[in-house]
């Protein structure tokens, strides 16, 4: 069942001990609409390719650029109730969607105790977004269903993800550059068999060509070749 108006008002508190309703930390009234909540921009963000964490200040402004993708960690905490018959599904906030920032629909576990969400927002327009810390950038709507014992997800569960996200990217960073290692003895041999026969400039050329096309080379072997960690 859709939880909307004063039900939802109702059924959502930032009080500890209540822990039948959806508890919400740095709790905001004003964030309530009649069938949704808005959550806002936290302290932390990923942004880069090696999944690392930055913390920035509230004065501070996070600039999203076309077709880049970040994930920000909301200023609001959720613990779900202990009855484990509510969820909630992330949305994309109107505004920003107007501007071009969307955010992946992600479900809130029943059994969600974790703390603060991880939001990855997308900028599909064609100029550069900012957005600060307490800024709204989703909202969540909430159903109540029926209920059962399940184990509380927490932030560990985000952390290891993080984690096994970091060390592939590490991962990902030593293969190419043993990728790169590869094509350049297999450059030279090739520029060294050209200036054997006595073509300086042949060798010279066919260096320049090689280093070129090289990251092009490379992502086609990436794309089409499997190396496991």
């Amino acid at each position: 069942m859709f939880i909307a108006h004063s039900d939802l008002r109702n059924i959502i508190t930032d009080d500890p001990d209540e822990t039948g309703k959806i508890r919400i930390t740095n709790f905001s009234a004003d964030k309530i609409r009649p069938s949704s909540y808005d959550f806002r921009v936290g302290k932390q963000y990923i942004c880069d390719k090696s999944c690392r964490i930055v913390s920035f200040d509230q004065d501070r402004s996070l600039t999203i650029f076309p077709g880049q993708k970040c994930t920000v960690k909301t200023l609001e905490e959720v613990y779900m109730p202990r009855s484990r018959n509510i969820s909630g599904i992330v949305t994309s906030s109107a505004r920003l969607s107007l501007e071009g920032l969307s955010s992946v629909s992600t479900l809130i576990d029943p059994n969600w105790e974790g703390g603060s969400l991880f939001i990855t927002v997308t900028n599909n327009g064609p100029y550069p977004i900012k957005i600060r810390n307490g800024t709204t950038i989703c909202r969540a709507v909430f159903f109540e269903h029926a209920g059962e014992k399940i184990t509380p997800l927490t932030a560990e569960l985000m952390n290891t993800c993080i984690d096994n996200l970091t060390k592939n990217y590490k991962w990902q960073k030593r293969k190419r550059l043993y990728l790169w290692g590869a094509y350049a003895v297999v450059s030279s041999i090739i520029a060294g068999i050209s200036y054997m026969f006595g073509n300086t400039n042949l060798a010279t050329i066919v260096a320049g060509f090689l280093f070129f096309i090289g990251n092009r080379v490379l992502d086609n072997i990436e794309r089409f070749t499997l190396l496991s960690p």
